[in-house]
């Protein structure tokens, strides 16, 4: 089974380095969403030569979430998951039993039906994809490692000097807008905010085109 020290933000950029440097020449454009985001910061924090730039989709920078943790009543309960994560063996349980489906459902399609971006189809393809052997213990060590080494950790990371271009999509019940005020200070480089006010945490599912065209003129 996947260990929960394996999934801290030193390993997991520590991967997408090698993997850089292995197929990218040693360098590359990195794109995350979510915890992709989070992950991709962090190479360019650790990395900062080997990050062309940087594009973020719905994400957060990790230093400055703690705080809304803490002191933002409203994202502390949008992000009940995180703290439930951290219950042994019990999020495992029920992400593998029925009650799968039901949280699949609220996460990904009941939250997008103005766009509908996800069909019953794709929630079925993850629920196949969950039920395997080790699946949702990685995905929830994500969770668990990020609170156990680094959302505990007051010192302040370095700036990152790559370019980066963040797409928000304004209708997430995950993440709320206020996370981004002020998150440029963890930016060096260049940092350009692009608002969606009629997409929300998928954004790059609901609006595949529009993300694109953002995507490409700021890698032109």
């Amino acid at each position: 089974l996947p260990l929960v020290k394996d999934y801290r933000l030193d390993e997991l950029a520590a991967d997408v380095a090698g993997v850089i440097d292995k197929l990218g020449n040693g360098k590359a454009c990195l794109i995350g969403h979510d915890w992709g985001g989070v992950v991709a910061q962090h190479v360019a924090m650790r990395y900062p030569k080997i990050v062309r730039k940087l594009i973020l989709i719905n994400t957060v920078h990790l230093h400055d979430f703690r705080r809304h943790l803490i002191f933002n009543p409203l994202q502390m309960r949008r992000s009940w998951h995180i703290f439930f994560f951290q219950i042994p063996n019990l999020p495992e349980i029920l992400l593998t039993k029925n009650a799968c489906s039901a949280l699949l459902s609220t996460a990904f399609k009941n939250r997008n039906d103005h766009n509908r971006a996800f069909t019953s189809k794709d929630i079925d393809f993850l629920r196949q994809s969950l039920i395997k052997p080790g699946t949702v213990e990685a995905g929830i060590n994500y969770y668990r490692a990020a609170l156990r080494y680094n959302l505990l950790s007051f010192k302040r990371p370095p700036n990152i000097q790559a370019d980066t271009l963040l797409l928000w999509g304004e209708r997430d019940q995950t993440l709320g807008r206020e996370v981004t005020v002020g998150m440029d200070r963890y930016f060096s480089g260049l940092f350009r905010i692009q608002f969606f006010s009629d997409a929300g945490h998928w954004l790059h599912e609901e609006k595949p085109a529009l993300v694109n065209k953002h995507i490409l003129n700021f890698l032109d």
